[in-house]
């Protein structure tokens, strides 16, 4: 495993169990990284985060793999796609993800993604492209029936 993921999977361990006030044994990582390990990193953070927000107790390998398992697998033509986005995977699955839910029903909407996702992602992504089109200067890119108070004002 590179440096990096092993990195980022320690952060979450430690991060995850400070918000609960419990402190994360180092002796356990091995056995973390070995069971979550071959995982893609954003399905990694996204696990974590929705334990952390449902949760009453910090994580355990049980709790992120059922996580895990439950977000909808990447095809081949997925992960190659992955390789080739100019921007970061999650900002890119919640603008596929908009623009699918934007255009449902329409020729158009079929061409995005048809991965389905827990409500607490679809409100992450809401949130998301509404504040990456408030960041880009481009209100209109976002209908108003979408467009969040808590961004736009």
């Amino acid at each position: 495993m590179d440096p990096m993921k092993r990195d980022e999977i320690k952060h979450q361990l430690t991060y995850s169990f400070d918000l609960f006030n419990k402190e994360f044994n180092q002796h356990h990582l091995s056995f973390w990284l070995e069971s979550i390990g071959m995982f893609p990193t954003e399905k990694l953070k996204m696990a974590f985060k929705d334990h952390c927000q449902t949760s009453k107790f910090a994580p355990k390998v049980a709790d992120i793999l059922e996580r895990l398992h439950s977000y909808p697998v990447l095809t081949q033509k997925d992960e190659e796609a992955a390789d080739s986005i100019p921007c970061p995977r999650l900002i890119h699955d919640a603008w596929t993800w908009f623009i699918g839910t934007y255009t449902e029903g329409s020729t158009m909407g079929r061409m995005f993604s048809e991965r389905k996702y827990t409500a607490s992602q679809e409100e992450e992504f809401l949130l998301l492209v509404n504040k990456e089109a408030k960041k880009a200067n481009i209100p209109d890119a976002i209908p108003g029936e979408y467009k969040l108070a808590e961004v736009w004002g």
